[in-house]
């Protein structure tokens, strides 16, 4: 993997020392000690919760914003032009009522692409980075609360809408009211906290902005990575890595499988680059933020878990 340093980031090894231990049970959101021996993970790395199907409403909300974002993405291209893009999004919206924040948004970012013509596509970024903090998780299990701070704390949303008497920490965010990583010891995939975690925080409800997609493939994530970057929201992005593979990204360690959280902030090449916020890197000795090749990434390390987008 392909690794390209932002500016002013800590140095570190990219390639970690190659370590051998007895078979183990993953760990999620990063944990480095001994691993959890009631997990009940599998070889693939899934949790038995991580199984079960998301609920209908929450796959239809994600169906119906993944539509949206390859729908973005035509536009983009000049082969969709805004007027007929507008009314998709206006069909998704009314059948999806939590995806009106973003219909919202995307007729304005629409407009400002031109007329759906190759000319007028021309004007499209290339290349999107936003201004993304990357806080170090303070838990070896806090990933997940890290990971939704960097988005919170990047939009501003200094206090929660579900609860003004909340005040954005990692540990209000680990908290059983939003990411659930206290009491299930991590923040997992299968209880989708990370969801509606941050719906509330920033909508008031477990239904508003954010939708999840599980497994997704490089398509998607590509379109979902154009599309919410563009409308200036980062995204959070669980990884998984498995022991029985050499396959690591930014230093993490090779001797245990590993269930990780982090925050998309930016794009490159249209999309075929990704821009991670990677919240171990105090852990693990990694570079705070790096960039790399959207599909390798997706392909190598999204096909447990998923996005949060």
């Amino acid at each position: 993997m392909h690794y390209s340093r932002l500016p002013k980031m800590a140095l570190a090894a990219i390639v970690a020392t190659t370590m051998f231990s007895a078979p183990a049970l993953a760990t999620e959101d990063g944990v480095i000690g001994t691993d959890d021996a009631g997990t009940g993970r599998t070889d693939d790395g899934a949790r038995p919760e991580d199984r079960v199907p998301l609920p209908a409403q929450v796959q239809s909300e994600a169906n119906a914003k993944a539509q949206i974002a390859m729908a973005y993405m035509d536009v983009r291209r000049g082969v969709l032009a805004p007027s007929q893009f507008n009314v998709l999004v206006q069909e998704a919206a009314a059948s999806n009522p939590a995806l009106n924040p973003d219909a919202m948004q995307l007729r304005v970012a629409s407009s400002r692409l031109g007329g759906g013509t190759s000319t007028n596509a021309t004007a499209a970024a290339i290349s999107r980075v936003l201004a993304v903090g990357s806080v170090a998780q303070s838990t070896n299990y806090y990933c997940g609360p890290a990971a939704a701070y960097n988005i919170l704390a990047y939009k501003g949303r200094t206090v929660s809408k579900y609860n003004k008497n909340h005040g954005l920490s990692q540990t209000t965010l680990a908290s059983s009211t939003y990411l659930k990583t206290d009491a299930n010891g991590a923040t997992t995939w299968g209880s989708g906290a990370m969801r509606t975690g941050l719906n509330r925080w920033i909508g008031g409800a477990d239904n508003y902005r954010y939708v999840a997609n599980a497994k997704p493939n490089a398509t998607l994530v590509k379109s979902a990575l154009v599309y919410d970057i563009d409308q200036s929201w980062p995204f959070a992005l669980e990884t998984y890595e498995s022991q029985t593979s050499l396959a690591r990204y930014n230093n993490h360690p090779l001797w245990k499988s590993i269930g990780h959280w982090v925050t998309g902030f930016g794009y490159a090449a249209s999309g075929d680059t990704i821009y991670i916020a990677d919240p171990s890197w105090q852990l693990w000795g990694g570079y705070q933020k790096f960039s790399t090749g959207t599909a390798d990434f997706t392909n190598k390390y999204l096909q447990v878990h998923g996005i949060i987008w």
